[in-house]
């Protein structure tokens, strides 16, 4: 990481994910912010073996990022924006061990005598141009730690001399704690990816640039039996039925077809691709006809084959493979008719990027959706800045021009359009109003709402309600109730509302949100047929 450049990127990139997270609170309903209450209760019970969501003990996934987060929050105070830091850091590090794969890789390439066409920062800037790698590294999830130590687990390996030659006795140290960390972040999840990858990359090598004999291969495993086992026996001498929980989470939503949690068709995965753009685009003949460039191929396809066939899919779980995508940067072959139309194509969506958001600030703005302020001439800079940058780049290379584009879009994007998006998706604002009042002691419920944030936010936990029986149960002598208003019609409980505040979407006049803290008193029994 001596180049100058290098560092210059990486610098955007942290200052454009800051930018971002500064700016925006928790939106959905769960992901994000449950991962967020689990790492505050963390920090404020002092349950570090035993992670607790809303007091009870949390045991769907290995500790990692909760221990992250919550050490990100005993520094620098109860936030989201320090709740998100460890993936923020996640994100840099992928991209540093990104570099150094791709420079590797391209070494290989060179050694067998098929140099590259493209250079390695290319491929770091393919990954760093990726929109799921920049939204995903936004979210205090898991998948941004998981991608950080996987890629540092095949870069480590990738660093080492091929087999054979003279090697330091720390030379596995480097994957073996990033495996380990991979598997503290999501279990067994955590080796999948990386080890396709390292079986790619072993396979497609000849074997005199083939880095890991059998032994290493066994000290990979074995290796990571001092990090990992500990926390994992402790628990179960507490917790003897997390191992059916930990084997539900990491076994059965990948082998049971009965598995019903996000359950997809086998090829939801196929369209799902597209988050690939722009890397894809580097997809050429050559890297079918030469074995060392089928190796990213090689990874992507054997980690879309094990994803379609698990029974549990989400979108996100792709991140993982990115580097895969961005790695077919490398095997694309020399400058040809495909590549014209591949630059040119990247040309249309990098002119696209940069006139889209000036055009959208311009009509929010003339419309009054998006009221004048620093902040709004922050991003009307900035979004002639992205003008500029694609009128006159300073940088070569259609994946450079993109990139740096995109991240400049984003940074204006976060002072402006983020703000009004933000004032209509996130209640944080009316969550701290409640905390104010709601400080008598009493017991506070969310009625058909449940969201961690609240229980973020108001630093207790926060219990849904669902139907008058959850009350009676959570509120026997009665107490405080948050609740959307259309959700408290013919709700058969004594309530005085004490908090309402509306949120408008800046976009769309007739979408509302009113939010109100209740006083209630003891619920009324259930009749039979009211929920």
């Amino acid at each position: 990481m001596s180049r100058r450049r290098d560092w210059l990127w990486a610098l955007l990139l942290l200052t454009a994910l800051q930018a971002v997270s500064l700016h925006k609170s928790f939106w959905g309903a769960h992901g994000e912010a449950r991962r967020a209450e689990v790492a505050r209760e963390v920090l404020e019970d002092g349950h570090w073996l035993v992670p607790t969501l809303l007091g009870e003990p949390f045991l769907t996934k290995p500790p990692l990022l909760y221990w992250a987060g919550a050490g990100s929050m005993a520094l620098f105070g109860v936030s989201e924006w320090a709740v998100r830091l460890p993936a923020l850091l996640a994100a840099l590090l992928a991209w540093l061990a990104m570099l150094s794969l791709a420079r590797s890789y391209a070494e290989d390439l060179a050694e067998v005598g098929s140099p590259p066409d493209h250079t390695p920062e290319e491929a770091a800037l393919a990954l760093l141009g990726l929109p799921l790698f920049l939204a995903m590294s936004l979210n205090a999830e898991t998948e941004p730690l998981l991608l950080a130590c996987g890629l540092w687990a095949v870069a480590g390996v990738l660093r080492l001399p091929p087999r054979g030659q003279p090697r330091s006795w720390p030379g596995l140290l480097l994957p073996i704690v990033a495996l380990s960390l991979g598997f503290l972040v999501k279990g067994p999840l955590g080796w999948i990816f990386p080890l396709l990858g390292l079986v790619a990359f072993e396979s497609g090598l000849p074997v005199q640039r083939r880095r890991l004999g059998a032994a290493d291969w066994l000290w990979l495993l074995l290796g990571q039996l001092p990090l990992v086992l500990p926390w994992f026996l402790l628990v179960l001498a507490r917790h003897p039925d997390a191992l059916q929980i930990w084997l539900g989470e990491s076994v059965a939503r990948v082998t049971d077809a009965g598995f019903q949690v996000h359950r997809e068709p086998w090829w939801y995965y196929l369209p799902q691709l597209a988050v690939f753009l722009p890397a894809l685009l580097w997809l050429d003949p050559r890297v079918w006809r030469e074995r060392t460039r089928r190796i990213p191929l090689l990874w992507l396809g054997a980690g879309v084959l094990f994803l379609s066939l698990a029974a549990s899919k989400r979108g996100h779980y792709l991140l993982s493979l990115a580097p895969a995508a961005a790695l077919l940067v490398l095997a694309a072959g020399p400058p040809g008719r495909w590549s014209r139309w591949r630059d040119r194509l990247l040309g249309v969506l990098t002119v696209l990027l940069a006139l889209l958001f000036p055009a959208a600030l311009l009509l929010l703005t003339a419309r009054g959706w998006l009221t004048f302020s620093p902040a709004l001439l922050a991003g009307w800079v900035l979004a002639l800045a992205a003008l500029a940058l694609w009128w006159r780049p300073p940088v070569r290379g259609s994946l450079a021009r993109w990139g740096l584009v995109l991240l400049t879009v984003l940074l204006g994007g976060a002072f402006s359009l983020l703000p009004a998006l933000d004032a209509y998706r996130s209640p944080k604002a009316f969550y701290l109003e409640a905390a104010a009042l709601a400080t008598d002691g009493r017991p506070l419920v969310n009625w058909r709402n449940d969201r961690y944030s609240a229980s973020f936010h108001l630093r207790r936990p926060v219990r849904p309600a669902r139907t008058v029986e959850d009350l009676a149960r959570l509120l026997p002598r009665g107490g405080w109730l948050l609740s959307q208003e259309q959700d408290l019609k013919d709700l058969p409980v004594p309530m005085d509302i004490v908090l309402r505040r509306m949120q408008r979407d800046p976009f769309q006049a007739d979408h509302q949100r009113r939010w109100v803290l209740a006083r209630v008193g003891p619920p009324a029994s259930a009749s039979p047929d009211r929920p």
